[in-house]
C-alpha cells in the first residue's frame, strides 16, 4: 500500500484514477470481477492500499485463483498453476489485459458493464 500511495502522491493521482489488479481466492481460477470500490475481502495487499489511502473508493480488478486452500495460503499463492489450468490462465491474462485497456480508454463503469457481464454469461 505504501509504495502505491507514494506514487499517487508524487504524480497527484486520486484513488479513483487507479486500477488495482489483484488475485482473489473467492473467485474460481479464470474468473474476473471489476468493482469501483469496496472492502478488502480478506486480501492483505488491498487492505494495505485501503488503509494508506484512507478510502475504499479504489477501483479494482480481481482475478480468480480459487478456491482457497484450507491451510497454507502463502504457499498456494506462490505455487505454479496445475498444467491443466494453464490454458485457462493464459486466456484469463488476455481478458484481464483487455479489461485494463478498456478501463483506461472508457472508464471503470463501462469496464464493469462489459467485462462483468461477459463473466456472468459464461457461468454454467
Amino acid at each position: 500500500g505504501h509504495p502505491l500511495f507514494a506514487i499517487a502522491q508524487f504524480f497527484k493521482i486520486s484513488p479513483q484514477e487507479i486500477l488495482v489488479v489483484l488475485d482473489d481466492f473467492s473467485l474460481p481460477v479464470g474468473r474476473l470481477r471489476i468493482r469501483q470500490s469496496g472492502g478488502p475481502g480478506g486480501h492483505n495487499g488491498l487492505e494495505s492500499i485501503i488503509v494508506q489511502f484512507g478510502s475504499e473508493e479504489i477501483p479494482r480488478l480481481r482475478i480468480g485463483i480459487g478456491p482457497a486452500p484450507a491451510e497454507g495460503t502463502s504457499d498456494y499463492v506462490l505455487s505454479n498453476f496445475f498444467e491443466e489450468q494453464k490454458p485457462l490462465v493464459r486466456s484469463t491474462i488476455t481478458r484481464a489485459t483487455d479489461a485494463v485497456k478498456w478501463a483506461i480508454d472508457k472508464g471503470v463503469v463501462s469496464t464493469m458493464n462489459t467485462f462483468n457481464k461477459i463473466e456472468e454469461e459464461e457461468e454454467p
